[in-house]
C-alpha cells in the first residue's frame, strides 16, 4: 500500500504514529501502547495472510482507532471522575453480564461519599448508559472524520468504525458481529487488549484473558491463532 504524504518531508505514517503517543496518554496507556499494539496486530495481520495493502490499512487502523477517545473527556468525567483512570481500567473489563455490571459500578463516582456516589449510580442507570453507548459513536465517528480528512482509504474509515464491535454483536455504534466485523478492526480489538496484559503479567495474563474473551469481545479464529503461536 503506497504511503500517503501529510507533507513534502512526512509521511502520513509518521504523523499518526505522533497522534498515537498522545492519543495514549489521554487513555492513561504508556506512551508506546498503540506503538505495540500496532506490531502486534501487524504480526497477526502476517499470520492470517494478509497482503501488503491490507497491511497498510491495518497499520493505519492500529494507530487511529483511539484517537477519538478524547473528544467527551467531560462526559466521561461527570460520570466517573477521573476519565483517565476510567479509560485505563476499561480494558480490564469484558463489559457483558453481571461480572461486567459490578464492575462498571466500580468506576462510577469514585472518591464520593457513599450518598452522592449512590445518586450517581441511580442517575447512570436512569440515563447515563445512554450517554456512555453514546460516547462510543463519538469516538468512532471522530476517528472516521480524521481518516477522511487525511484521505485515507474507505477499508480503513469502515475498520475504524468497526473499533467498538464486539464478536457477539454487543458493541456499538452498529452492533455489528462475526464476520460483519471488518478484519483489521478484529485484530486491533485483540491486540489492544493483549498489548495491555501482556505489558501488565506477561505472555500467561494475555493468553488468559484472549482465552477468556474469545466468542464474545473476540473473534475465536484469531485468539486460537494467538494462542497456538503466542
Amino acid at each position: 500500500m503506497a504511503m500517503p504524504r501529510a507533507a513534502a518531508d512526512v509521511r502520513l505514517a509518521e504523523l499518526l504514529a505522533v497522534m498515537a503517543l498522545g492519543a495514549d496518554l489521554g487513555m492513561g496507556q504508556p506512551m508506546d501502547h498503540a506503538t505495540r499494539q500496532c506490531a502486534l496486530a501487524l504480526r497477526i495481520g502476517d499470520r492470517v495472510g494478509l497482503n501488503d495493502e491490507a497491511r497498510g490499512a491495518l497499520y493505519y487502523v492500529s494507530l487511529l482507532a483511539w484517537v477519538g477517545c478524547h473528544v467527551d473527556a467531560y462526559e466521561q468525567a461527570k460520570w466517573f471522575g477521573d476519565d483517565l483512570a476510567m479509560k485505563e481500567g476499561f480494558r480490564h473489563i469484558d463489559p457483558v453480564g453481571i461480572r461486567a455490571v459490578t464492575d462498571t459500578l466500580s468506576l462510577i463516582g469514585p472518591g464520593r461519599g457513599r450518598l452522592d456516589r449512590a445518586g450517581l449510580v441511580l442517575r447512570f442507570f436512569a440515563g447515563g448508559s445512554r450517554d456512555a453507548t453514546a460516547m462510543l459513536h463519538n469516538h468512532a465517528y471522530a476517528a472516521d472524520q480524521l481518516a477522511s480528512t487525511l484521505g485515507l482509504s474507505e477499508v480503513v474509515r469502515a475498520s475504524v468504525s468497526d473499533t467498538f464491535e464486539r464478536w457477539d454483536g454487543r458493541g456499538a455504534p452498529t452492533g455489528a458481529k462475526g464476520e460483519q466485523i471488518a478484519l483489521p478492526a478484529r485484530i486491533v480489538n485483540l491486540s489492544d487488549v493483549l498489548a495491555v496484559f501482556h505489558l501488565a503479567g506477561g505472555v500467561d495474563a494475555a493468553i488468559e484473558v484472549a482465552g477468556q474473551r474469545s466468542g464474545t469481545q473476540f473473534d475465536p479464529t484469531l485468539v486460537e491463532l494467538v494462542r497456538n503461536d503466542a
